[in-house]
């Protein structure tokens, strides 16, 4: 399991936990082999978003390690982007790219 828990400071921020639940409750509808799975966990004392745990590198790591990619993995990954891409955006989902800085 990952945890996404909110720091105490913007926990009772009421624009940050209208984008929070939200998110979280998304999450749980959503069924697809390239998305993370919400775990549902409606009784907790605290606000969270609890998910799968998924293993691996992050492809900017691999690409750090190995430079270009042969042609035929990167194509499966960039059709396994898109596949999920579209099935998140047929449920009315808009994905937001943000820059991430440290680990994820």
């Amino acid at each position: 399991m990952a945890l996404k828990i909110p720091h105490p400071e913007v926990e009772g921020d009421p624009l940050f936990y209208s984008r929070f639940c939200p998110e979280r409750e998304i999450g749980k509808s959503l069924d697809h082999p390239s998305v993370v799975k919400v775990v549902a966990d409606d009784d907790a004392s605290r606000v969270h978003i609890a998910t799968e745990w998924v293993g691996g590198q992050f492809l900017r790591t691999i690409l750090s390690d190995q430079g270009k990619l042969v042609a035929e993995r990167a194509e499966k990954i960039a059709v396994a982007i898109c596949d999920a891409l579209e099935y998140i955006h047929l449920q009315g989902v808009v994905h937001e790219a943000r820059e991430h800085h440290g680990r994820g």
